[in-house]
């Protein structure tokens, strides 16, 4: 309920002062209650989070229908260079950021790739990172602070890769995306770890429809797009994007 009061109060504000509010970066889950509520009370509603397919973003409470926010103004893109050129994965760049005392909700995406990542945060946080973010992993690094527009241009946030699966079942087919052992994965899943087209998934063996978005917390999103046709040892072939 407080959660729902807080939109509550981000919406009069947006109304009374002519101008908007907005929340912390939001999972995909609390974002689509959240823009369920503001569909019920009328709201007027932006969701951004810097990029296109956005696994985390920020709901814009808007003062009116016609407003144009600028997402520059609500979201900064870093780029963080590592020194040994490696990758890293999205666990351990949210794990250094979050050693600094930030708050996850202050946080957006993070896209990791070869030798660095970009990182979508809060306005107010961009400059205390790129000042006191040193290391990834033990590993030292750089932060600048880029234009949003660049960052949507410059990273290529996904990977095109071709994977065998014996079934579409939601735990088989997030093993082969996600590189888990399986039985690891049905642990996750009835957990509630894993999102399937942005909805909770807690059943190791729902099946999947193609195309798939797959988003498995601590190890990303993935996209299993379309098959391929079958092995000889009978199994599926598919394509899929990896998004770390």
């Amino acid at each position: 309920m407080e959660f729902f009061s807080n939109l509550e109060e981000l919406a009069v504000r947006a109304e009374e002062r002519g101008r908007p509010f907005a929340t912390g970066f939001l999972a995909q889950e609390d974002l689509e209650s959240a823009l369920r509520f503001a569909a019920k009370r009328g709201f007027f509603v932006r969701a951004e989070g810097g990029r296109e397919n956005c696994e985390r973003a920020r709901l814009l409470l808007l003062p009116d229908e016609w407003y144009e926010a600028r997402a520059e103004d609500f979201i900064s893109a870093l780029q963080i260079a590592v020194n040994d050129g490696r990758r890293y994965s999205h666990r351990d760049y949210l794990g250094s950021i979050m050693a600094l005392g930030i708050e996850r909700d202050t946080v957006g995406d993070i896209l990791p790739s070869e030798g660095g990542a970009i990182v979508y945060v809060l306005p107010t946080i961009a400059e205390y990172l790129a000042l006191n973010l040193k290391s990834i992993s033990r590993t030292g690094c750089a932060v600048t602070e880029i234009a949003l527009g660049a960052s949507v241009q410059e990273q290529k946030d996904f990977e095109e890769i071709g994977v065998s699966v014996s079934s579409l079942r939601c735990d088989c087919l997030a093993s082969a995306l996600f590189h888990v052992g399986r039985e690891a994965c049905a642990a996750m899943i009835e957990r509630g770890l894993l999102r399937i087209n942005g909805e909770v998934c807690m059943k190791p063996d729902r099946k999947c429809e193609l195309p798939a978005r797959l988003a498995l917390k601590g190890y990303g999103m993935a996209v299993a797009e379309e098959s391929t046709g079958t092995s000889r040892k009978g199994k599926l072939r598919l394509t899929a994007k990896i998004y770390r």
